[in-house]
């Protein structure tokens, strides 16, 4: 008798908590439980941002990120279709936990990273995977995954983060004590640019804090009159042991890129310890990949053109000042305008000068004292990730290798190149699914990239 008075008092003064102060208590459970209900999105919905969006694809935005399967895994694809070069075997591997739709053309987008002991995964919607290298026998059919919580849901709490559209992680680096993410963020209302979260690295629980934010964000109704999340940049590559890479956008405000006393539209050199930034090179658009070699104390770097005129360029670090590489002004492609129709679908010709007369797009970047890219791609071929490679992977003078994720009319162009950078000339050596990312694992001498048409991981090997 007793036990359940003593039980009667502690839900008596529950439902009193709950009754006064249940807004409070529903936020704390938020913040700290793995939960999402239908009355979180009911709020939700009305708030401004979520205005226009559907209930139930609301719903089923916060089920993709709180909700996995049991136990994650790849899986081996017994039978597919897809181009790898004689040279080279490829293993690929369903991914049961790469499920989220961001866009139509891709499923379960992500990123990786590699340091010494474990290869890792972040997906466009704030999930982190892990896979021990000890456990990666391609001659398996099964390769165990193990999903890494964090407390990304506390710190980024727009909706349009989690569901469909361009908002989401754009970038991902582990080193041996930490791991850096590079998000859109939502600086204020309405107002974006693509910053970096930190957290000690922790394969159970990451804990993020904000690391480094740019100068600026970009309203989405601004005196430019453009904007476009998705030419945010964001990607992260290793430098050295202090210091790392990072690519920003200027979210189509074209004239940021020219400016130096803007972050937005560059390649920066991040310090670790103190998240201080150095310009290295401007006049990007949106930088996808970047590599390092130390050896040759060289940048590489890939971008997506506007409509054509994607480019591989090259920083050679023996100038103090930043390398400028043109862009708005010099670019091998053309604005997305008013009324002509190229290979690709899109309209080109712009009758009244409209954009044009903003970001000229001058067909030379030496003409204007520019760095010329080392390739350019028009019609775009949806260039991506950028890797080194060691001779022995497929050719003694190959030592890139660079992806695509295609583009309409262009399906052939989801691939994988060698690329020569003494000749300048690259060769398919894989084609099939949408790539995102690229990494090499010199002490394995595999290349691992994710595909985002079907959600897959792939591995590629020289043959023996």
């Amino acid at each position: 008798m007793k036990k359940i008075l003593i039980m009667s008092v502690f839900i008596l003064l529950g439902l009193i908590l709950i009754f006064f102060y249940q807004t409070p208590i529903k936020g704390l459970l938020r913040d700290y439980l793995p939960i999402y209900t239908k009355s979180y999105i009911n709020e939700l919905n009305n708030e401004k941002i979520l205005k226009f969006i559907p209930k139930d694809q609301a719903i089923e935005a916060f089920r993709s990120f709180f909700i996995l399967e049991d136990k994650l895994f790849l899986q081996k694809l017994k039978n597919h279709e897809y181009y790898v070069d004689d040279d080279l075997e490829g293993s690929f591997y369903n991914a049961n936990f790469l499920k989220k739709v961001k866009n139509d053309k891709a499923i379960g987008t992500s990123y990786l990273s590699i340091n010494q002991n474990y290869i890792f995964l972040a997906q466009e919607n704030g999930l982190f995977f892990n896979i021990n290298k000890e456990n990666l026998a391609l001659s398996e059919d099964f390769i165990e995954v193990n999903h890494i919580r964090s407390n990304m849901f506390n710190l980024i709490r727009y909706y349009d983060f989690y569901g469909q559209g361009q908002y989401g992680i754009k970038g991902f680096l582990v080193d041996e004590e930490n791991i850096y993410v590079a998000f859109s963020n939502q600086v204020a209302d309405e107002c974006f640019n693509v910053s970096i979260l930190k957290a000690p690295l922790n394969l159970e629980y990451l804990n993020f804090e904000k690391f480094f934010v740019p100068n600026e964000c970009i309203e989405i109704n601004n005196d430019y009159g453009e904007y476009n999340a998705s030419d945010s940049g964001g990607y992260l590559a290793e430098y050295d042991k202090d210091n790392f890479l990072f690519s920003t956008g200027t979210f189509r405000y074209r004239d940021h890129a020219q400016d130096l006393e803007s972050e937005l539209g560059k390649i920066l050199l991040i310090e670790k310890s103190t998240g201080i930034s150095k310009i290295l090179s401007y006049g990007h658009r949106n930088v996808q990949g970047i590599v390092f070699l130390k050896d040759e104390q060289q940048i590489w770097s890939t971008e997506h053109g506007p409509n054509g005129g994607d480019e591989i360029n090259l920083n050679q670090l023996e100038s103090i000042d930043p390398i400028n590489f043109g862009w708005p002004i010099s670019s091998y492609g053309y604005h997305y305008a008013s009324s002509e129709v190229n290979i690709e679908g899109a309209i080109i010709s712009d009758l009244d000068h409209k954009f044009y007369n903003k970001a000229p797009l001058h067909k030379s970047h030496v003409k204007f004292g520019f760095e010329e890219p080392k390739l350019f791609f028009t019609p775009s071929i949806g260039i991506s990730a950028i890797a080194s490679v060691e001779s022995e992977f497929i050719d003694k003078n190959v030592n890139l290798l660079f992806s695509s994720m295609g583009i309409h009319g262009l399906k052939n162009e989801k691939s994988i190149f060698a690329y020569d950078t003494n000749q300048n000339s690259y060769t398919k050596i894989f084609f099939g699914e949408r790539i995102r990312d690229m990494k090499y694992m010199p002490s394995k001498n595999i290349v691992i990239f994710n595909g985002e048409s079907s959600g897959m991981i792939g591995f590629l090997t020289k043959r023996k």
